[in-house]
């Protein structure tokens, strides 16, 4: 019995042992940024656009010197021929310069940073600390905090306690998810009015990205009833740019704005694709032949 309880520990020390060595090689090999200005800290993940091809994106609102290095214990790195070290400035660096990429003496490929204009910032972590189980299912809900900025880098508005699923049916098949976002009381995000449920657009099957903002603005130009005010944001996910979003408040979160009362028998109906009459609630076929 004891022979059998020695081996029994000896086998979880070792796998103890393996962990920490995995862990340990993970951070030696660590390259990262994050943005220091004024109270904010937040990291900036690199993404892979191609093999041997690193993209870096900042915000508007910020500068290459602005932008802070992280790199991982023991580790030698150089960019562009520029020795990395922790806490180092970007500084040296310019916008849309391919670098190269230089990791413990062997050659990775080449790094670029690139940067937006003028459009606001959305940084979204999840308690898990990545998107799997969110985009594992659609209905899937999961905590976050969300910190979102001006194009000028002014805070608009900032929670640890929201909440974030999918969104959408035929375009939830593509790599660009869209998402609902629900926050705990009506916030009156970028001065668009208050709601506390707003959807997150990917325009993933549009790439001018125009489309639904350019009916959004039309429908507002002609005071057409309901929430359509929106506007451009930039979108990281748990640090790592997920790309141009459309930020808008969700319809039904905002009845009184679309002048309907459902106390008084009005109600709302959307006009959906006809292979899905079985999973729609109380569906009919217009004169046209579209499911309602």
């Amino acid at each position: 019995m004891k022979k059998q309880l020695y081996c029994i520990l000896s086998v979880i020390g070792l796998l103890v042992i393996l962990f920490l060595r995995i862990s340990e090689t993970e951070q030696d090999t660590f390259l990262g940024f994050y943005i220091e200005h004024e109270s904010m800290n937040v990291k900036i993940e690199i993404y892979e656009s191609d093999i041997g091809h690193y993209d870096v994106f900042l915000p508007s609102y910020i500068e290459l010197t602005d932008l802070m290095v992280k790199v991982g214990r023991k580790t030698e790195i150089e960019l562009g021929g520029i020795r990395l070290f922790n806490k180092m400035s970007c500084n040296s660096f310019e916008l849309e310069t391919e670098y190269s990429l230089v990791i413990n003496q062997s050659y990775m490929g080449e790094l670029q940073f690139y940067q937006s204009d003028n459009v606001a910032t959305m940084y979204i972590d999840t308690n898990s600390g990545n998107m799997d189980y969110i985009h594992e299912n659609q209905e899937n809900v999961e905590h976050t905090s969300i910190a979102l900025y001006t194009e000028n880098g002014i805070e608009d508005f900032k929670t640890s306690a929201a909440a974030m699923k999918g969104r959408g049916n035929f375009t939830w098949k593509w790599d660009k998810k869209s998402y609902v976002l629900s926050l705990i009381q009506p916030e009156n995000l970028l001065s668009m009015g208050s709601s506390n449920k707003w959807i997150l657009l990917s325009n993933a099957v549009d790439e001018s990205n125009i489309r639904n903002k350019l009916v959004y603005d039309i429908a507002s130009n002609i005071e057409f009833a309901g929430p359509t005010q929106c506007t451009y944001v930039d979108l990281y996910l748990n640090g790592e740019y997920n790309g141009l979003y459309l930020l808008v408040k969700k319809i039904d979160s905002v009845p009184d704005e679309l002048g309907i009362d459902l106390r008084q028998g009005d109600f709302l109906c959307k006009i959906d694709m006809n292979d899905r009459w079985e999973k729609l609630e109380n569906p009919f076929e217009s004169s046209m032949g579209r499911t309602v």
